[in-house]
């Protein structure tokens, strides 16, 4: 949301993360009420442009500016990496709109108007790719990214087993597993002089320190159980064996959420089609009238001749 409200969005980050989501919406609602003042005079397309390419450059700004914004994926839990993935289709989708608006507007000057829904005909190959979509979107809902981690000190190995769209199976010493706690984020990781891997990632925004609790009873994360557990186990009173199974539903909802919506765009576009229509009354030619003839001019009577 900060990139996409960029740069309404710079003042408002010393605040909150719920300021930086009113960036957006703020930035888009000036940008469209400014390219609409602007199509009167029939430069819509001209400023509208200029100010999308500035947007876009101060993205490019932000993304070399702020280090959170090239973090490796690995490092971010999969709830944010999902949110980002819809923000990024709303976004694209979002400027696909507006390139295709901003010309319109300009013809509103000349007695054109926006494009409004109207019932066409019916595309079969769109409606069956939408119901696909559809079907696929209630499949990738149901299916989940479990994460299963069993280490057994007898072995001397933990065994990673990763479950959702494919498995993968690894095993690591124990002496490489990893568990650092940490404000804002703790993580668990595969620390080995050769790689560094981080399995899961927990958000701790609780900075308090309470009597008789754990360190990892303050992060707000599904995640915190499996870090408590495997922190127990690597240290010197720990159980024999450690088996957690940690269970993430973003992935799968965020490919639900996308195939949700390009299902129903499919299926509405595959019944309703958007036409221009114009101000201007459009005047008919006048039907061909049959040429007028002169009135014949009245002959003389004839009189008959009288006999002398």
């Amino acid at each position: 949301m900060f990139m996409a409200g960029f740069p309404v969005s710079l003042p408002l980050c010393g605040f909150d993360a719920y300021f930086i989501g009113l960036s957006a919406p703020l930035l888009w609602t000036a940008f469209g009420a400014v390219v609409s003042f602007m199509a009167a005079s029939g430069r819509a397309a001209r400023v509208g442009a200029r100010l999308l390419l500035i947007h876009y450059i101060g993205i490019l700004v932000g993304l070399l500016a702020v280090p959170w914004a090239v973090e490796s994926s690995a490092h971010v839990p999969a709830k944010s990496v999902a949110a980002a993935a819809l923000v990024l289709f709303v976004y694209a989708a979002g400027q696909i709109a507006w390139w295709r608006a901003i010309p319109l507007l300009d013809r509103l000057g000349e007695g054109a108007s926006l494009p409004r829904p109207a019932r066409g005909s019916l595309r079969l190959a769109r409606l069956g790719a939408g119901v696909l979509a559809l079907t696929f979107a209630f499949v990738a809902l149901a299916e989940h990214e479990t994460l299963i981690l069993t280490c057994r000190r007898a072995a001397g190995e933990c065994e990673i087993v990763r479950q959702g769209w494919r498995r993968s199976t690894h095993r690591v010493p124990i002496e490489e597993i990893t568990v650092s706690f940490g404000v804002p984020r703790s993580r668990l990781e595969i620390a080995s002089p050769t790689r560094r891997e981080t399995l899961i990632g927990v958000g701790c925004t609780d900075r308090k320190t309470g009597t008789g609790r754990g360190p990892f009873s303050r992060c707000e994360s599904r995640g915190g159980h499996i870090l408590a557990a495997t922190s127990e186990f690597l240290g010197r009173n720990g159980a024999a064996e450690l088996h957690v199974v940690d269970e993430d539903p973003w992935p799968s909802r965020a490919a639900a959420a996308f195939l949700a919506a390009l299902g129903l765009w499919l299926v509405l576009s595959a019944f309703v089609t958007l036409r221009a229509r114009s101000f201007l009354p459009r005047y008919r030619p006048a039907a061909p009238r049959p040429p007028v003839y002169p009135p014949t001019a009245p002959r003389p009577p004839v009189y008959p001749r009288r006999s002398r």
